[in-house]
């Protein structure tokens, strides 16, 4: 498995044992990689743009981020999907059960009070946190 990470994510992902790591600060993951099963993209733009040729023809591209470009996944004969979560209250249950349990470990990148609800969305929104923004209800 490769995965792409800068700073301190290097070694979350060798925690999460990922076999080849590429720091995106230094060099670009294209020029390392080619000819993949699958690409699983989480952060769009032209990170997402540049994923499409490194697929071999016949695998999957997968994007939590935006719509994919369906003439260019024809192109490269690969199939292209937008994964999106559908919120279900009997799912979200389990997962914080598993939390408590600690069998799943979310990465908190930060607590906030929720009045600071509006900071915490602009935080969340520059893509330079590593985990998530939690909001607190007192």
């Amino acid at each position: 498995m490769i995965g792409t990470a800068s700073g301190n994510d290097i070694e979350y992902l060798k925690s999460l044992r990922i076999d080849d790591i590429i720091d995106y600060n230094r060099e670009r993951f294209e020029d390392r990689v080619s000819g993949l099963d699958a690409v699983v993209d989480l952060v769009g733009g032209e990170t997402l743009a540049r994923s499409y040729p490194l697929v071999k023809r016949g695998g999957v591209l997968v994007t939590t981020v935006q719509p994919i470009d369906a003439s260019v996944a024809n192109r490269a004969g690969i199939r292209a999907v937008q994964l999106v979560m559908k919120r279900n209250a009997a799912d979200l249950a389990e997962i914080a059960a598993l939390v408590a349990k600690g069998v799943l470990q979310p990465s908190i990148a930060r607590t906030m009070p929720l009045g600071e609800a509006r900071n915490a969305q602009d935080l969340s929104e520059t893509g330079r946190t590593h985990g998530k923004v939690i909001l607190k209800v007192a």
